[in-house]
């Protein structure tokens, strides 16, 4: 909003000079083809006078002088000539023509009016003909439309200004940072705009999410007072038949009111409480519904738009809440697990214990007691070993695993494209992006959005803390969507051995080799890339450049 105002200011500025201009050359065009009282030179003294006292002006922020210069000027290049002339009389109307250009707190329409009808009267005065009375009925009523067309567009343009700083003012209270909703907040400050501008003495709003005639299914979304309770019957009744209803009997809070308007756009109901009766008769009722559909009804629209946007958030984070609950709940699950694992293994342990007591043992008495109690803790082995297959196969399941991608869409490859580059961006330069083949960007394949989100972040992160500096990554759309990753690691050549262990035991895939010491975190990233058939290849080039390449299987492949 602070970028348009900066521009629409420069451009007035631009339109004050351009004004200024056409006024001077207009002016010299005038006195070329009409004689003249004073020397020529004299009206070049007066040109050149009134350009510099304009840019003085101008720099001074003085509007009402700047006017005053522009007719002074204007007076001088008409003195002692025809105003009935159609030229000379546009002469005395560009002011007012220009006035549309003024910025809006600038403007003072009547004082312009005002002078222009003085000026008219001074040079017809001094004219050299005079006018009969037909002529004064044309330029009267030419004068008279063209005033009420500048006041009509003078009202207009100042509504505009209002709704706009308004508009300004919502966004900066929306975009502040709360855990709550800021639409209350919004209402507050229209309350206090709206009885300042329209003196409406509005007390509260109360907006309605509105479903049907039943009332049932009309539920308060947000309002500028707490309600706990409300009966409005009478104005769903009233706004199903025409979008504003006045002065219905209303319960809010087990409390009655009847000084309220209501407004109906589209899913919702806003409930305007005020202090006083409003007056429906004809004439207050068309400037009322004037005010409403001007001035009330394009915020509300805005205002949706915000209730809209805040629904949507707060079903995202539910949903968010409802996932990571059920990761919760896998974790604890898995922490429980392990904990019964390693009670289940005890009894397994002590079946191999007995086992090598029995085989040190030469008395044969003993050995027949030991006999019966191996044969019981067997048994109880035999018992656990089958608990832990089942708890085992538990914990594996997929479809008990939340964090197993279950969001699979068809994707284009330019989506993947753009989601990559914007983490990309988060690190390093765009420069160091490279796309091939992207006449094929539109092509789909099936994926998960957000894990895909998590690898690249996982990668991305890598190369921040182990690149030497150098770090490139290419896309390339052949059969399958590529992704080549090239990373210059820090003392690589001190690390060779590892990272080339490292590299081996990836590309065989052999999982328990991998996780077995420090990784680069790649273990997760192999595990995440399965899941969504990305095969991934790691090597070493002859510069000892670290290369990761990502192919994108397609789901049957």
């Amino acid at each position: 909003m602070k970028g348009i105002r900066v521009r629409e200011i420069l451009i007035k500025y631009l339109t004050s000079i351009l004004f200024r201009l056409i006024l001077v050359f207009y002016g010299i065009f005038l006195l070329i083809i009409q004689e003249n009282i004073v020397n020529i030179y004299m009206y070049i003294v007066l040109i050149i006078v009134y350009f510099f006292t304009y840019l003085y002006l101008i720099k001074g922020k003085r509007p009402f002088l700047r006017m005053i210069n522009d007719y002074l000027f204007i007076l001088f290049i008409l003195f002692d000539k025809d105003v009935s002339q159609i030229y000379n009389f546009l002469f005395i109307l560009l002011p007012i023509i220009n006035s549309p250009n003024h910025t809006q707190e600038k403007r003072r329409q009547f004082i312009l009016v005002l002078i222009t009808m003085t000026i008219f009267i001074i040079l017809d005065f001094r004219g050299t003909n005079i006018l009969d009375f037909k002529d004064y009925i044309y330029i009267s009523t030419a004068l008279i439309f063209i005033i009420l067309i500048t006041l009509f567009e003078y009202y207009r343009s100042q509504n505009t200004t209002k709704l706009f700083n308004i508009y300004s003012e919502i966004d900066e209270i929306a975009s502040k940072k709360a855990h709550t909703s800021q639409v209350p907040e919004i209402y507050k400050y229209l309350i206090e705009k709206y009885n300042h501008q329209l003196k409406f003495d509005i007390e509260n709003i109360i907006g309605f999410q509105y479903h049907g005639s039943n009332n049932n299914k009309v539920i308060v979304r947000n309002s500028s007072v707490f309600i706990h309770s409300y009966k409005i019957s009478t104005i769903i009744k009233e706004v199903e038949k025409k979008q504003v209803s006045y002065n219905q009997k209303i319960k809010l809070n087990n409390e009655e009111y009847k000084f309220n308007f209501s407004i109906k756009i589209d899913g919702y109901i806003f409930l305007f409480l005020v202090k006083k009766e409003i007056e429906t008769n004809s004439l207050k009722r068309i400037f009322m519904e004037s005010t409403i559909f001007g001035s009330i009804v394009p915020i509300l629209n805005k205002l949706i738009k915000i209730i809209e946007l805040e629904n949507l958030l707060k079903k995202q984070k539910y949903n968010a809440t409802l996932s990571l609950n059920k990761k919760s709940q896998y974790v604890n699950n898995v922490m429980k697990s392990t904990h019964y694992l390693s009670n289940q293994f005890s009894p397994i342990t002590n079946y191999f214990d007995l086992i090598d007591k029995y085989k040190m043992l030469e008395e044969t008495n003993k050995k027949e007691k030991l006999e019966i109690i191996i044969d019981d803790e067997g048994k109880n082995a035999k018992r656990c070993l089958k608990n832990i297959k089942e708890k085992s196969l538990n914990i594996l399941d997929n479809d008990m695993n939340p964090f197993v991608p279950r969001n699979i869409k068809k994707i284009k490859y330019k989506y993947i494209y753009m989601s990559i580059k914007s983490l990309w961006l988060e690190e390093f330069d765009e420069k160091d992006i490279f796309l091939y083949n992207d006449d094929k960007s539109n092509e789909l394949l099936e994926s998960d959005s957000q894990v895909l989100e998590f690898i690249f972040t996982d990668i991305i992160e890598n190369i921040r803390k182990y690149s030497h500096g150098k770090h490139t990554i290419k896309f390339s759309y052949e059969n399958n969507l590529s992704i080549e990753i090239v990373n210059n690691i820090k003392d690589i050549k001190r690390q060779k051995k590892t990272i080339s262990e490292i590299i081996k035991n990836f590309n065989n895939e052999d999982r328990s080799e991998l996780s077995k010491e420090n990784n680069f975190g790649l273990s997760h990233i192999q595990e995440l890339a399965h899941l969504l058939k990305i095969k991934i290849i790691l090597k070493l080039d002859k510069e000892n450049n670290f290369i990761m390449i990502l192919t994108f299987l397609r789901r049957e492949e």
